[in-house]
């Protein structure tokens, strides 16, 4: 079963609400946390950790970053479909088959409200979804 962290900005449109709901219902997945991210922390996390209440699981919801800290705008739209790969930090990122490792100051959780989660997640190997 592979351990989930959901970075999500719910709330925008539906994708990550459903997103959520196919988390919920997979065999093969344990969703371990969600953070959400870029702007509108005034009602995202309250979005998200309502969705969870309603399905009556004991799932963590923090607060991430407001604004990306690479200072990168990141929404893409059709037009600059094309990341340059001066935004892509490999060297940063530990891959393998199944898992991206990151700080997680760079994925968006800092210890403002998350330590907790990030506690429970530093013990072992995450998928991140964003």
């Amino acid at each position: 079963m592979s351990k989930i962290l959901l970075s999500t900005d719910i709330g925008s449109d539906i994708d990550d609400a459903l997103a959520l709901q196919v988390m919920f219902n997979h065999p093969g997945i344990d969703l371990r946390g969600i953070y959400t991210v870029n702007d509108r922390m005034d009602v995202r996390p309250f979005i998200a950790k309502h969705i969870v209440n309603l399905t009556g699981r004991d799932i963590p919801v923090v607060k991430g970053e407001s604004r990306a800290l690479s200072g990168i705008n990141p929404y893409y739209y059709f037009e600059d479909c094309v990341v340059d790969d001066e935004y892509i930090d490999e060297e940063e990122s530990e891959c393998s088959s199944d898992v991206v490792l990151k700080p997680f100051e760079k994925v968006g959780i800092t210890s403002d409200g998350g330590e907790d989660l990030a506690s429970r997640l530093e013990k072992e190997r995450h998928v991140v979804f964003s």
